[in-house]
C-alpha cells in the first residue's frame, strides 16, 4: 500500500500517467511525490480487474470509492499514521527554525512518541512536502534570532511646527525580525547615519536583545560602497555592530528577494499604521513616535491570516529567548581620527591628552571616541582605552603607560607648584601662579616653575622670595627673569639704588644691550 496518502486529483493523474506508459520514477518526479508512494498505489490498483487505461477514465468519486474498497484493511492504519504526523508537522517546522535543530533530531523525537511511525526518509519528505504545499514564505525561511531586516519606507510622515505652521516631512525607519516577523517602526528627521544607527539601536532595546546579523539595504547610512560580494560598510555602522557583537550583511544591490521580507512589511505598515495617522496632526517627532508605538503594539498582536497566532506570540514563545543579550552600555556614535603618539606618550584628542604605552611613541594610531570613552588602536589592535574627559589641556594618564624614568611626573599639577612656592613665600607663590596663568597650556609652564623653585637651593629661599617680589613689579614671568635678578643680586638692592644699566633687559634675541656700542 502507499506510504503517503495523496489527494484524489493527484491519484487520478497518477493513473493517467501510468496508462500512458510512464515509469513509477517518472510519475513520482512529475507529480512531486516519493517513488515509494507511487509504487504503493500502483500495487494497490494493480489488484483491480480493470486496466490502468480504464481506471484513468473513472470519475474522481469512483476512483476514491475503488481506493477505499481495495485498501479497506490497510487504509485505517495508513490514515492513522499520517494523521498523527500531520498534526505534529506545524510544531516540527517551528522547532526546525531553532539553531542546531535538524530533521534527524526531530525524527528521533517523533519515533519516540510514535514507535510505529514513518521512517526517516518519509518523515523528512512529509515535512518538506507540507512546507512546499502550503507555500510557506518567510515564516519558515528564517531561523529565530538569526537576522534583523531594516530599511526606510518610501513614503514619509509629516510634523507641523507649532509656531510657524511649517510642515516638515520626516523619514520612517522600519525593522522586522526574520523568524517571528516582529516589527518596529520609528520616525526620524532624515536617513543620515546618526539617525539610522540610533534607530537600529532603539530596535535592539525595543526587543531586549540582539540578532546574529543585521540586513540593511544598500543605503549610504550603512554602506559606503555597494557590492554583491564585498560591500564596504560605513565605519560608524561597523563600530555599532562590533559593540553589539552582531554581523552586518547588506542586501545585494538590485536583488529584491534579499529584502522581500522588509518590503512586504512596509506595505502592511502603510495599511495599519500610516493610514491610521492620516487625520492626526503632530507637532514634534517625539509626539509622532509616541502614537506610532501605540499602533505598533496593536500591529504586532494582529493574528496572521488563517492562523491563530500573531507576531508577538511567535516572538515571545520562540525568538526572544534566542536573542543575544544587550551590552552593559548603549552604543554612542564615535568620531574617528588619526593621531601621532607624542614624546610624552600621549595623544591629543579634543584639547585633552590621553596616554598610550610608551613603546608606541612616534607611531601613527587611530583614535575612536564618543561622549563616554576614548579608544586608541594601532594596526587594528586596541592599545588603550580611557574614560572621556572634557577638561581642556588636561592629562588622562595610566601610570603603566609611562617608562619608569618618567612616571614621577604623574603627580605634577598647577596646585602642587603653587603650594610649593607658597611654602617659600607669598611672593613666590604668587609669581608661580602668574607663570602658570601666562601659558595657554599649563604643562608648558611646569619646567619653568620647577626651574624657578629649584633656585631656592642655589641662592636660598629668602633671596628667591625677594627676586619674585621684584619681578612681580616688572610683570615679566619666566625662569630667565628670576635667574637674571639673582645673578645680578638685584633682589638685595633697593629699587631706587638700581642703576639704569643694571635693570634686567627684556628677553629678545634682537636686543644687543649697551655693551654692543662700547
Amino acid at each position: 500500500m502507499a506510504n503517503q496518502k495523496i489527494e484524489i486529483m493527484d491519484l487520478k493523474q497518477l493513473l493517467q500517467l501510468k496508462a500512458k506508459g510512464y515509469s513509477n520514477r517518472q510519475i513520482a518526479e512529475y507529480i512531486g511525490i516519493s517513488r515509494n508512494t507511487v509504487n504503493g498505489y500502483v500495487q494497490l490498483f494493480g489488484q483491480s480487474e480493470q486496466s490502468f487505461g480504464k481506471l484513468s477514465q473513472l470519475s474522481l468519486g469512483a476512483i476514491k470509492k475503488l481506493e477505499a474498497e481495495l485498501s479497506s484493511e490497510l487504509v485505517p492504519v495508513v490514515n492513522e499514521r499520517y494523521e498523527d504526523l500531520h498534526k505534529q508537522i506545524p510544531a516540527y517546522l517551528q522547532e526546525l527554525k531553532r539553531p542546531g535543530c535538524t530533521y534527524q533530531q526531530l525524527w528521533y523525537q517523533y519515533r519516540a512518541a510514535y514507535p510505529n511511525g514513518y521512517g526517516y526518509t518519509q518523515f523528512k519528505h512529509h515535512l518538506q512536502a507540507y512546507e512546499k504545499k502550503k507555500e510557506v514564505s518567510f515564516v519558515f525561511q528564517h531561523k529565530y534570532g538569526d537576522k534583523l531586516f531594516i530599511d526606510f519606507t518610501g513614503q514619509k510622515l509629516q510634523v507641523v511646527d507649532r509656531h510657524s505652521g511649517e510642515i516638515e516631512e520626516v523619514d520612517v525607519f522600519i525593522g522586522i525580525l526574520g523568524g517571528s516577523q516582529y516589527t518596529y517602526v520609528e520616525a526620524c528627521p532624515n536617513q543620515r547615519k546618526e539617525h539610522f544607527i540610533r534607530c537600529t539601536v532603539n530596535f535592539f532595546e525595543y526587543i531586549g536583545g540582539v540578532t546574529q546579523a543585521v540586513v540593511p539595504d544598500n543605503l549610504k547610512s550603512a554602506v559606503d560602497k555597494a557590492s554583491n560580494y564585498e560591500p564596504v560598510l560605513n565605519r560608524q555602522y561597523k563600530a555599532m555592530a562590533l559593540h553589539y557583537n552582531t554581523a552586518i550583511v547588506p542586501a545585494r544591490a538590485i536583488k529584491p528577494r534579499d529584502k522581500a521580507l522588509v518590503e512586504g512589511a512596509v506595505k502592511l505598515v502603510y495599511q495599519r499604521i500610516f493610514y491610521q495617522l492620516r487625520n492626526h496632526i503632530f507637532f514634534s517627532i517625539a509626539e509622532l513616535n509616541e502614537y506610532i508605538r501605540s499602533l505598533l503594539s496593536q500591529y504586532n498582536q494582529y493574528l496572521f491570516q488563517g492562523r491563530d497566532y500573531s507576531r508577538q506570540d511567535l516572538f515571545e514563545q520562540y525568538e526572544k529567548s534566542l536573542l543575544s543579550p544587550l551590552p552593559a552600555h548603549r552604543f554612542e556614535i564615535k568620531t574617528f581620527k588619526r593621531a601621532k603618539v607624542q614624546k610624552n606618550t600621549h595623544v591629543w584628542v579634543e584639547k585633552h591628552y590621553y596616554s598610550v604605552p610608551y613603546r608606541y611613541i612616534g607611531q601613527r594610531v587611530q583614535v575612536q571616541y564618543n561622549a563616554l570613552t576614548v579608544e586608541v588602536y594601532h594596526n587594528h589592535e586596541r592599545i588603550a582605552i580611557h574614560k572621556r574627559s572634557f577638561r581642556p589641556y588636561g592629562y588622562t594618564t595610566i601610570k603603566d603607560h609611562l617608562p619608569s624614568t618618567h612616571q614621577f611626573v604623574l603627580d605634577w599639577n598647577p596646585q602642587r607648584f603653587i603650594k610649593w612656592g607658597q611654602k617659600i613665600g607669598a611672593s613666590t607663590g604668587q609669581y608661580i601662579q602668574q607663570v602658570l596663568d601666562h601659558y595657554s597650556y599649563p604643562e608648558q609652564a611646569y619646567k619653568s616653575c620647577l626651574g624657578i623653585l629649584k633656585l631656592a637651593k642655589q641662592y636660598s629661599e629668602q633671596r628667591l622670595e625677594g627676586a619674585c617680589r621684584r619681578a612681580l613689579k616688572y610683570e615679566k614671568y619666566s625662569f630667565r627673569t628670576i635667574e637674571n635678578i639673582l645673578l645680578r643680586k638685584l633682589d638685595q638692592v633697593e629699587e631706587a639704588d638700581i642703576p639704569e644699566e643694571s635693570l634686567p633687559l627684556p628677553e629678545h634675541e634682537n636686543i644687543r644691550g649697551a655693551d654692543y656700542y662700547t
